[in-house]
């Protein structure tokens, strides 16, 4: 016979009540809360008196029951709305238990132990030998109690063995890591194994470059360097010339140790280099802007300072400077320029190869006075004129 299911039971057997009527042939009953109910498949006792009917769910979405079978135990009814449902114990659980007992019970009592084999289990006599090779017999506590001896004592040289091993792994590792090499462990409570020993060795030469700084742009092409493990070769040519061309410039690269003359007009770092323009003036007949000068190229793009002093012979000339960029981008224009000479200087972020100009007007017939154009340079980069 077979077992019958046994379905799981709910603790304290908590209660729910149908949010809508069932008939006595609906297969779909609809709660409250079906989480007060087990999940499917299940049974559910609808009622609470003598009239109670248990029924079977094969399923359970949302609050619904699915696949209901109706008078599992009891008479199908029609049930009202808020009539009580439950996982109680059932006379069926109780009638699924005595049948399943009884089935097994019946099929131990059949059972016939034949003597055990290597292809069969069964009854097997004893035996308190140690090297018996017998396949039928069983070995006596006697018999066990030799072999966990002998045992004890495979396994206290076992240890003597590991301790020394524990012990040369642990100074290897001291080793790897004192050379900057690390060891990754993943079982700390036995140590490194061999494997991760000699993975830890192929990391010495990365730990130990791990802190060089040096990039390939750094040295020089014929020099090489190991960063992380891994071999830089130099990437900045080596330039075997020690000259310079007309504009100051040079290719890029290590050249050897000479001196260079700084042109007399080329500002350099720290410096200031004044390119002197009038000593007297400037006679403005137009009121419209003229190019006054000769323009000042900057070969090399950084922020600089441009400057001149500038006077009217009239401040009520309406007479102005302008800094001009290419002749055309207005940099800067002045206020009306006084009697006397006064600076205007200002900052430019300036791109190479940018031309800056200097130009004038007056209010007519009068006179503009103007000297020391400059450009001023913070870094080491210098302008020429053109």
């Amino acid at each position: 016979m077979a077992q019958k299911t046994m379905y799981p039971a709910q603790i304290s057997s908590p209660g729910t009540e149908l949010a809508a009527a069932a008939t006595a042939a609906a297969t779909e009953i609809t709660l409250l809360d079906a989480l007060k109910l087990p999940d499917a498949p299940n049974l559910a006792t609808i009622g609470s008196d003598e009239t109670a009917e248990v029924i079977l769910y094969t399923g359970k979405t949302g609050n619904k029951l699915t696949g209901v079978t109706r008078g599992f135990q009891g008479a199908a009814k029609s049930w009202s709305v808020g009539a009580r449902v439950a996982r109680y114990f059932t006379a069926a659980d109780h009638d699924t238990f005595i049948s399943n007992i009884k089935d097994l019970d019946e099929r131990v009592n059949n059972i016939k132990i034949p003597d055990a084999s290597d292809e069969v289990a069964g009854i097997v006599r004893t035996n308190s030998a140690t090297n018996s090779e017998a396949k039928d017999e069983a070995a006596t506590p006697f018999a066990v109690n030799l072999v966990m001896q002998a045992a004890t004592e495979a396994a206290g040289r076992a240890d003597a063995a590991f301790t020394s091993a524990s012990e040369g792994k642990s100074r290897v590792r001291t080793v790897i890591t004192g050379a900057k090499g690390t060891v990754q462990v993943a079982d700390p409570t036995v140590g490194p194994t061999f494997d991760e020993l000699a993975t830890g060795a192929g990391t010495i030469l990365a730990g130990a470059t791990a802190d060089a700084t040096a990039t390939a742009s750094d040295m020089a092409a014929d020099k090489t360097a190991y960063k992380n493990g891994q071999k830089i070769v130099g990437a900045v040519p080596v330039q075997n010339t020690t000259s310079i061309t007309a504009n100051g410039s040079r290719p890029a690269g290590i050249y050897p140790a000479f001196s260079v003359a700084v042109p007399t007009n080329a500002p350099v770092a720290g410096t200031t280099k004044v390119i002197n323009l009038y000593g007297s003036g400037y006679s403005s007949l137009s009121t419209s802007y003229q190019k006054v000068t000769n323009s000042i190229k900057v070969l090399i793009a950084g922020r600089y300072r441009v400057s001149v002093d500038a006077s009217s012979n009239n401040s009520m000339d309406y007479s102005n400077i302008q800094f001009r960029k290419g002749g055309g981008t207005i940099l800067y224009t002045s206020p009306n320029l006084g009697s006397t000479y006064a600076t205007y200087a200002l900052n430019f972020d300036l791109l190479e190869n940018d031309v800056v100009e200097l130009w004038m007007k007056t209010g007519g017939g009068g006179y503009v006075y103007a000297k020391d154009f400059y450009l001023g340079i913070t870094p080491l980069t210098y302008a020429v004129t053109t």
